[in-house]
């Protein structure tokens, strides 16, 4: 009997949280925190590929149209096709909507 193990590594990256939103939104949105941290975990050789311009943490303000405070949660996108798990931190953010830009 074989046994393959793979050591699995941890990698934390602090990420700016950015809005996704209708284009041409005429209101201000604001975040608490307005960064989170991302850890990736997954084999060192898929990690080593992975920088703070490769990961996206968003928060959807699609359906927002009244201005007031929201809790709403983070999603976490990665553009490499890397086989990694990630976990946000915090997994929600307080969303400022309003105010004129």
């Amino acid at each position: 009997k074989i046994r393959i193990v793979t050591k699995t590594e941890t990698k934390r990256l602090d990420i700016p949280v950015l809005a996704f939103a209708p284009p041409g939104l005429a209101m201000d949105i604001q975040f608490d925190p307005a960064v989170a941290e991302v850890a990736l975990s997954g084999r060192a050789e898929a990690l080593a590929n992975i920088t703070v311009d490769s990961i996206k943490v968003f928060v959807d303000c699609s359906k927002l149209n009244t201005p007031a405070a929201y809790e709403l949660p983070l999603f976490v996108h990665l553009s490499s096709g890397t086989a990694v798990t990630t976990i946000v931190e915090p997994r929600t953010v307080k969303v400022i909507f309003g105010g004129k830009r």
